[in-house]
């Protein structure tokens, strides 16, 4: 797919992994007993980013969604191959 040319149907794509994938990573978390903390800790089980998508800090959404994009270039570039 040329996603050139259809830069807003990417983009939400790419918004809708991105939130789906951290709401897996959140669930999964909290079903092993891990809990919201200032830093993350093993021992603890806390982390600093167990929060629902919409609380996170701007700077975390936005490197989850540029990590999401290099995977889709990824396999967008390897498609057109």
């Amino acid at each position: 797919t040329d996603w050139y040319i259809l830069p807003n149907i990417k983009h939400r794509t790419l918004e809708s992994i991105t939130v789906k994938e951290h709401e897996l990573w959140y669930q999964e978390r909290l079903n092993k007993g891990w809990s919201y903390g200032q830093s993350r800790d093993y021992e603890l089980k806390q982390h600093p980013y167990l929060l629902p998508v919409n609380e996170l800090p701007v700077n975390e959404k936005r490197f989850m969604y540029s990590k999401n994009e290099k995977i889709f270039n990824l396999i967008d570039n390897y498609l057109l191959d």
